[in-house]
């Protein structure tokens, strides 16, 4: 093998390990189930309850989502999200308590602006909007106020800003704020909190100083729209390489048999 087929071979392992690595994500998270490669431009543009004026134009209105959770011994496990997928919750069989009397939950999340909230920890600003998680138990309409096995997890998209810092937050009556530890995606633009324990407001905090800018409608993807371009360069220098590997391959194994056909013909 060539050092230019080897080096090719290389490039295509180092890719393959990260689509593998991003296949196998995706099965130990919902969240991390997002399309490799899925064109070269920005992500989808952020859905607000209250846009900032230079989107308020094009921007479409966040949405809601609506389910009901069965009790049949255990509250059944589910991926629960908003319809236009900006905020996810993930329930384990049994995360939802029992309740005397109650056969199902209603569960609903919600999106609000945060300007009719209680102000998040000192030095945060809150970034995108407000979700509002909550379980009502049916019959009966007593709220879900915890959660159970400590395995449950909750995610949101946030939108461009200038920090590169985000964390979630949440409150049980949206005035006061805690953070709960979270893994920042920034490729993604979301935000992933495992082991939540409750039901409440969740939002996406940065640094004060890293609040979301008035963006344009025509702004850049940020990071993750940075991050996409260089994958796909990545991936694009990766084939020309293997198909110029090839190339060579072929043409050295056709002039060597030319020159094993003259020896023959000298014989």
């Amino acid at each position: 093998m060539s050092v230019r087929t080897k080096a090719a071979a290389s490039l295509l392992a180092v890719l393959a390990a990260y689509l593998a690595g991003a296949v196998l994500s995706g099965h130990m998270s919902p969240f991390a189930r997002r399309p490799l490669l899925d064109g070269t431009g920005p992500p989808a543009p952020y859905n607000w309850v209250n846009p900032p004026p230079a989107l308020a134009p094009t921007n479409k209105p966040a949405e809601s989502g609506s389910y009901t959770v069965t009790l049949k011994g255990a509250s059944q496990p589910g991926v629960f999200q908003t319809n236009d997928r900006q905020a996810v919750l993930i329930l384990p069989t049994g995360a939802i308590p029992k309740s005397a009397g109650a056969t199902s939950i209603q569960l609903t999340l919600q999106p609000l602006n945060p300007a009719g909230l209680g102000s998040p920890p000192k030095g945060q600003a809150i970034a995108g909007n407000v979700y509002l998680i909550k379980g009502v138990y049916q019959p009966g309409g007593s709220k879900v106020t915890r959660l159970s096995g400590g395995q449950s997890e909750a995610a949101l998209i946030y939108p461009l800003t200038a920090s590169t810092k985000h964390t979630l937050i949440q409150s049980k009556d949206g005035k006061t704020w805690t953070k709960l530890p979270s893994t920042d995606q920034l490729a993604n633009h979301q935000v992933l909190a495992t082991k939540v324990t409750q039901l409440g407001y969740f939002a996406v905090a940065v640094p004060a100083s890293g609040a979301s800018p008035v963006p344009t409608p025509t702004s850049s993807g940020g990071i993750g729209g940075i991050l996409t371009w260089i994958i796909a360069g990545v991936a694009l220098i990766v084939l020309i390489l293997a198909l110029r590997a090839e190339y060579m391959r072929r043409r050295n194994a056709r002039e060597q048999q030319t020159n094993r056909n003259k020896a023959r013909r000298r014989h």
